[in-house]
């Protein structure tokens, strides 16, 4: 018993890591794209407790931002792949974007 549980959740890890190196690779800009943007960059910013992500992207003609935040970077980046797909970012004007 113990043994599957220890299958089943190197299994998570794994499908967590493949999901992280896919957001990484190829899946976040994809999500944007999906929400009609071009992904021009992200930065994180790491707190005592929790972490931030800026997305930045070229969206309905002008430059934006949204947030993501999450107690990893990991679970930033699935979370915002996700979000970006189910148009769940709130994206708002960049106002210290350089055109």
């Amino acid at each position: 018993m113990a043994n599957q549980l220890e299958v089943k959740l190197e299994e998570r890890r794994q499908q967590v890591n493949n999901e992280v190196l896919a957001a990484i690779e190829f899946e976040l800009v994809g999500a944007v794209a999906h929400a009609g943007g071009v992904l021009s960059g992200f930065s994180v910013k790491f707190g005592d407790s929790d972490v931030l992500m800026t997305l930045r992207a070229h969206l309905g003609g002008s430059n934006k931002v949204a947030f993501v935040g999450c107690p990893d970077l990991a679970s930033c980046l699935r979370k915002a792949v996700g979000e970006a797909y189910s148009d769940g970012l709130a994206w708002r004007e960049d106002k210290y974007a350089r055109d």
